[in-house]
């Protein structure tokens, strides 16, 4: 499996212990992509407070 890991991602997942590449590239959204699905499957890794903020916050409207 190939995953698409997004370049502006600060602190990288490194899947160790799974099968699969990791390539970078810029996504339109979200961090993390299977490879050709781009376009249709998007993977947002968000801290418990950015959570909570995007969710009950000024940035509701995004999601």
């Amino acid at each position: 499996m190939k995953i698409t890991q997004d370049t502006r991602e600060q602190t990288p997942f490194t899947f160790d212990g799974y099968t699969c590449e990791i390539q970078t590239g810029t996504l339109p959204t979200g961090d993390y992509s299977l490879a050709g699905l781009v376009d249709r499957c998007a993977v947002e890794r968000k801290s418990l407070d950015d959570l909570l903020g995007c969710l009950m916050g000024s940035g509701r409207e995004r999601f």
